[in-house]
């Protein structure tokens, strides 16, 4: 009796409830850091309207705290409406060792203490207790503030959202299961479709997703090299290879959704629903108008496998692993579509003995039908998994 993989839905609620107790820290770290960012940039904003008085500078000096961190602080006081106020708050920031700018602010100060000239103070008219020496937007903190939100904030809400429509999807299958319990290629919500779309937009997702995971994660290389050359550290230059792994990460992006926007749409409608070991794979293939440049297309049919439990060593299993390829060289039919899609017609011949598609526990066994055609500028690449079982 062939394997089912009702036992792969089983164990999901308990994976997703693990996921969730990691990614609602980070989660909540990238949400508090948003809030954060944006009460600073609207008190920028407020701080642009406040009066300007000139002020006395009683104190100026640089504090360190940390590894390299700096901050400039000052006391200070103004008279504002008649009435002397002291002041102690020079930014809107905290200690840091990004730029120069603590140390230019602690210049700045210091020479105005020294040569006991007055400084402007930015003064709130509606609360004159409330006051600033430089109210000023500093882009490199803004930007390295945004690197933690997207790190933190976007792999916890992106695990957050991910696992709940895995869920969604989990329980929509359940349905299915218990209305089809005999046709295990009914269980998927992908084969229940009018037609089997590829997974250009999903794969497109994600390349995206790493491009900018690790063009954000690596952005403080940018404000790290200009310092260390100022120093003389010219080694560090050999840091330039991050982001340009970057560079080639967000091309292949860029690449991925142009195809995904060109053939996205792309779908397989089965003739032989499923497909059967020891029988023909008879279907059509529509793709978008953007193909009628191809006159033909190649079409492979693969099955691979994934090895999830360790080999007869107790060693960890290899990858994914092709049991069988197949395929052929198909013309690109054209105008046979109503909609003006162009049209593939799929025949392949799928040898007795391969095993069903599983994705249970244990060893996971996928068909996978590629179709690709070169064209200018992306190539049409396509790629759709689809049901095979012998009964």
């Amino acid at each position: 009796m062939a394997r089912t993989p009702a036992s792969g839905l089983s164990g999901l609620t308990t994976k997703v409830g693990g996921l969730w107790i990691f990614a609602i820290p980070f989660a909540a770290i990238g949400t508090l850091l948003v809030f954060s960012t944006l009460r600073t940039l609207l008190l920028l904003a407020a701080m642009q309207g406040w009066t300007v008085v000139p002020g006395t500078l009683q104190t100026a000096e640089l504090t360190a705290s940390g590894q390299a961190s700096n901050r400039a602080d000052a006391t200070y006081t103004y008279v504002f409406e008649g009435r002397m106020y002291s002041g102690h708050r020079v930014s809107l920031y905290g200690a840091d060792n990004l730029g120069s700018f603590q140390k230019d602010t602690y210049e700045d100060l210091n020479e105005h203490l020294q040569a006991h000239q007055p400084y402007p103070v930015h003064v709130n008219p509606k609360a004159p207790e409330q006051s600033i020496l430089k109210p000023v937007l500093r882009v490199e903190t803004i930007a390295f503030s945004l690197v933690f939100i997207l790190l933190f904030g976007g792999a916890g809400w992106g695990i957050l959202i991910s696992s709940f429509l895995r869920m969604k999807k989990a329980q929509k299958e359940k349905q299915l299961m218990a209305q089809y319990p005999q046709e295990s290629w009914k269980w998927r919500v992908e084969w229940t479709a009018a037609g089997i779309k590829s997974t250009q937009g999903a794969q497109a997702v994600m390349q995206i997703c790493l491009a900018v995971f690790w063009n954000v994660a690596t952005f403080p290389v940018f404000l790290i090299i200009p310092k260390e050359l100022r120093d003389g550290h010219y080694g560090v230059l050999a840091a330039l290879v991050i982001p340009l792994i970057g560079v080639g990460l967000a091309f292949w992006a860029v690449v991925a959704a142009a195809r995904a926007q060109r053939f996205g749409q792309t779908r397989l409608q089965l003739e032989t629903m499923p497909g059967r070991p020891g029988q023909t794979l008879r279907g059509r293939l529509y793709a978008p108008q953007a193909l009628e440049a191809a006159e033909f297309a190649s079409i492979t049919l693969r099955c691979e496998t994934t090895a999830t439990n360790p080999n007869a060593n107790g060693q960890d299993p290899d990858g994914d692993q092709s049991l069988w390829v197949g395929g052929a060289s198909v013309p690109v039919l054209k105008g046979q579509a109503t909609n003006g899609d162009v049209v593939m017609d799929v025949a392949i011949d799928i040898p007795p003995g391969l095993p069903d598609s599983f994705w249970g526990k244990g060893d996971q066994y996928a068909w996978l039908l590629t179709a690709t055609a070169p064209l200018r500028g992306a190539d049409f690449a396509v790629e759709m998994e689809i049901p095979v079982f012998s009964a």
